[in-house]
């Protein structure tokens, strides 16, 4: 028994009849007395035992360094179990903590104690520490992409500490573990930036949110990306379309290279030029100062315009050493772009700006679901079994090699989001959704029964399986079993697809396949013949079967194939597997629940 666990226990049985409460109730109390060494009465008092907390299980103002930590504890290894906490800080926590307002006399008794401490000791207060404790790897904590998104909206609410101490107050997130001895991952250093705004304009939202637009130079907007790198791109619903290398460019790419090769290399066409020419870019600031167009913006995000900034990179990459650029690198500066920086704005509002400005190249409707939570969820997921998600088109391209090299994360453990949603609907049995991508991910309904929280209670190992067998499903196995009928074939792939998955998800050495296949997206020999096996053996014959059938057998003699790629077709196939081969049809994760809250996709302008 740890040193925790023996206080915990202690505290339960000194205070159970006054307090109550569970054995994970005092962990809090514990980790207070222990790490800051205070009195037992004065933990209990600033620790929680409920749930109307805000996010916040307790706190301790060290008087000595001005340093005033809150905590929310989780008697857990799982860091997943943060999530909540985060959102109800974000939502009205971090108000109530540093408001001015008055508070109500019914709230918890906590959060009264913190107001008043915050009221008594604030010229004191130097740094304020938000803590997550558990029991489990803080570093699977601050690499989780769910918890990197919430950590850096509780950064962004950052103005309301130094709005309620009248001056700049530090703002920390730190997971910390009491089983694993590990120093807090330093914040990353702040990105700022000092920026010109030619013609500043200033807007107001409808609920204090600020736009300010004017023009600035794509010499800032490079050391912004020189600066950030693909961080900058966070908050876009893909990354830059062109490849990294320059290997793969598109139109918009390609004509903002040649315009600047007439502007700084060839000097046939003036600076101002390229500002008549282009749409402009928007970003988002976690904090802008200054004013009369002389701003420093601080942690700044391409919300739209992500295909500039990355081909001025590649721009001044590719010409870097040609002496007609370093002639005339000056260039690059008088070069300006129309620019709206949004500030002061919650996350919610941030995803519908970067959905509606998005639409110069053709948004497919998956973009526009990057960021959801649950998408985040399953990057998670997938990251920590070494693959890597990719949520945001293109946005494996732009990743550094070396750093994906040190997750163990090669070429072939990158898993794509639609791709992922197809495997999703075939096994589900909706062939129907599977060959219309675009209405799933447009579909609110159909999205959040295709992606939901329960896919992750599922062993990753199935899911690779599924996932992975596609395209030998769609081309070698589809050859195989085409007997001269090339179209029938092509109209049954997703149906060979979906019961081909079902196939393996009913082998009985099932976990040997997941064991010896699930690990990685290569296709080696033995899995391929497995697959083989199944097709000739089992779903030849069904499908065979299938077109016999009285309601699909005049349609199959007329040559009309449509049947095969409707819900009706794979559903009746499996009535037969059931009957022949025994297989249950075997859907990936647990069910959707229909009482969950369906993910609702940001509106983009009419």
């Amino acid at each position: 028994m740890s040193q925790f666990e023996q206080r915990m226990s202690q505290l339960l049985q000194d205070h159970r009849a006054t307090l109550g409460g569970r054995l994970e109730d005092y962990f809090g109390s514990a980790y207070l007395e222990i790490q800051h060494r205070v009195a037992a009465e004065t933990a209990l008092h600033q620790t929680a035992r409920g749930n109307n907390d805000y996010g916040l299980d307790g706190y301790y103002l060290d008087e000595t360094t001005g340093n005033l930590y809150l905590y929310q504890f989780k008697y857990s290894t799982d860091w997943r179990q943060f999530q909540d906490s985060m959102r109800r800080l974000i939502k009205a926590g971090l108000a109530k903590f540093f408001s001015r307002t008055p508070l109500d006399v019914q709230e918890n008794a906590l959060l009264q104690s913190l107001r008043t401490e915050i009221d008594e000791f604030k010229p004191k207060i130097r740094s304020v520490y938000i803590r997550f404790v558990f029991t489990g790897n803080p570093k699977r904590a601050e690499e989780a992409d769910t918890l990197k998104d919430l950590q850096e909206q509780i950064e962004d609410r950052r103005y309301l500490l130094n709005e309620c101490f009248g001056r700049e107050v530090e703002l920390r997130v730190q997971f910390l573990s009491t089983t694993l001895k590990s120093v807090p991952r330093p914040p990353s250093p702040v990105a700022a930036f000092k920026i010109g705004l030619g013609g500043d304009v200033l807007v107001e939202g409808p609920e204090g949110q600020l736009m300010h637009a004017g023009f600035i130079s794509l010499e800032e907007l490079h050391n912004m990306f020189r600066t950030m790198g693909v961080r900058l791109f966070d908050r876009n619903i893909r990354a830059p379309l062109a490849r990294r290398d320059g290997s793969k460019s598109t139109s918009v790419n390609q004509k903002i290279t040649e315009t600047l090769r007439h502007i700084i290399l060839d000097q046939t066409q003036l600076p101002s030029a390229f500002s008549f020419m282009h749409n402009g870019v928007t970003l988002f600031a976690q904090r802008l100062v200054g004013k009369n167009g002389q701003y420093e913006i601080t942690e700044p995000r391409i919300l739209n315009g992500a295909q500039t900034v990355a081909t001025v990179a590649q721009f001044v990459e590719r010409f870097a050493e040609n002496p007609k650029f370093k002639g005339n690198i000056g260039a690059l500066r008088e070069v300006r772009v129309l620019c709206k920086i949004v500030a002061n704005a919650d996350d919610q509002f941030i995803r519908a700006v970067t959905v509606s400005t998005n639409r110069q190249n053709p948004v497919h409707p998956a973009n526009l679901r990057a960021n959801d939570p649950v998408q985040l969820q399953i990057a998670d997921w997938l990251r920590e079994n070494s693959f890597l998600y990719e949520r945001q088109e293109n946005s494996a391209a732009w990743q550094d090699p070396d750093e994906l090299a040190e997750q163990g994360i090669t070429a072939d453990r990158v898993v794509l989001m639609k791709r992922l949603g197809e495997t999703f609907a075939v096994t589900d049995g909706k062939v129907e959704r599977a060959r219309n991508m675009n209405q799933l991910f447009d579909s609110d309904q159909q999205y959040s029964e295709t992606f939901h929280e329960g896919r992750t209670a599922e062993e990753l190992g199935k899911v690779v399986l599924c996932y992975k067998c596609r395209t030998y499903c769609h081309n070698t196995l589809a050859r195989e079993l085409a007997v001269g009928r090339a179209t029938f074939v092509d109209r049954a792939k997703l149906l060979l697809w979906a019961l081909v998955c079902q196939g393996l998800l009913n082998q009985k050495d099932l976990a040997e396949l997941v064991d010896e296949f699930g690990g990685d997206l290569r296709m080696p020999e033995g899995f391929r013949e497995r697959l083989l096996k199944i097709a000739l053996r089992q779903v030849k014959p069904t499908l065979l079967w299938l077109v016999q059938q009285r309601e699909f057998s005049a349609a199959y003699k007329e040559e009309r194939y449509e049947f095969l790629r409707g819900d009706k077709a794979f559903n009746r196939s499996m009535s037969h597997v059931l009957q022949e081969y025994g297989w249950r049809q075997t859907r990936l994760g647990r069910p959707f629940s229909s009482g969950a809250k369906v993910a609702r996709r940001a509106p983009a302008n009419s």
